[in-house]
């Protein structure tokens, strides 16, 4: 009936039996993201912002409050960052993987070099977008509203690389200077966002191919080459033809190419 077993909590065996003897109980992938010792240390960096980062289960899930920080929300704002467009899909159909420790795709959100300040500066530009896109999708019809339900994530995704200097850096975001500056880039992205995903809803809605790897991936390709002004830069062709097998997604070299190429908004600090 009761089964006892001593280890020391904070080392790496203590932890391992904390997640193997919990997979029978209706346990979440974020329970066991409070194991690792990073969640911990953002939080105090976090602490000393006066920005309450919840990693564990500390109160209602509906809670409303600008200071304070859910794991999720900060999984969704860094995966933003991240030249890999997979992680659009991945936000989309199955977010919960974002949180498994032991996956690739957590490992490169939460990393060592993760700072407090990035964790902040990137939920600040996720919160920025969808509070426009909320507002977006009010005034708009029919296949246009849905884009703007559903495509936050890849909206985020092109504008968040814009000010990747910003969340990188030592300062924090002014939330005022941010709605300022980031106004008319997301107007622009979002007209681009629309008319890419116009000739694919021939065959298909806005949120299937939001969940979908083979139109997804394109789309945000294409979409990323328009608003950054890349198509008549001379790298983009090579690069698009470039096949690697080993690479773990298409044109990963291309992507990696416009998450550096994408032009830098400043004065947000």
């Amino acid at each position: 009936m009761v089964t006892l077993i001593k280890a020391d909590a904070e080392q790496a065996f203590g932890k391992a039996v904390t997640r193997a003897r919990n997979h029978q109980n209706p346990v979440l992938l974020a329970n066991f993201a409070a194991l690792d010792d990073q969640q911990e240390r953002l939080r105090r960096e976090l602490a000393y912002l006066n920005i309450h980062y919840a990693y564990k289960a500390d109160g209602p899930e509906n809670a409303q409050d600008a200071s304070r920080i859910r794991i999720d929300e900060a999984a969704q704002a860094l995966a933003l960052s991240q030249s890999d467009p997979r992680y659009v899909v991945w936000l989309k159909k199955e977010p919960a993987q974002l949180l498994d420790t032991e996956s690739v795709a957590y490992q490169n959100l939460f990393g060592g070099g993760l700072t407090g300040i990035q964790l902040a500066n990137s939920v600040r530009v996720l919160r920025y977008i969808q509070q426009r896109m909320v507002t977006e999708s009010i005034v708009a019809n029919g296949l246009e509203r849905l884009t703007y339900k559903h495509g936050v994530y890849v909206l985020g995704f092109i504008l968040a690389k814009r000010v990747k200097q910003v969340i990188v850096g030592a300062r924090l975001m002014d939330e005022t200077k941010l709605r300022a500056e980031l106004g008319a880039p997301f107007d622009a992205a979002r007209q681009t966002l629309w008319g890419a995903v116009q000739p694919k809803t021939l065959l298909k809605g806005p949120l299937g191919i939001f969940r979908n790897q083979t139109d997804a991936i394109p789309l945000l390709r294409d979409a990323m080459i328009a608003h950054y002004g890349l198509d008549a830069d001379p790298a983009i062709a090579p690069l698009r033809a470039k096949v690697v097998s080993t690479d773990p997604y298409p044109q990963k070299a291309l992507f990696d190419y416009l998450s550096v190429k994408a032009p830098q908004i400043g004065n947000v600090t």
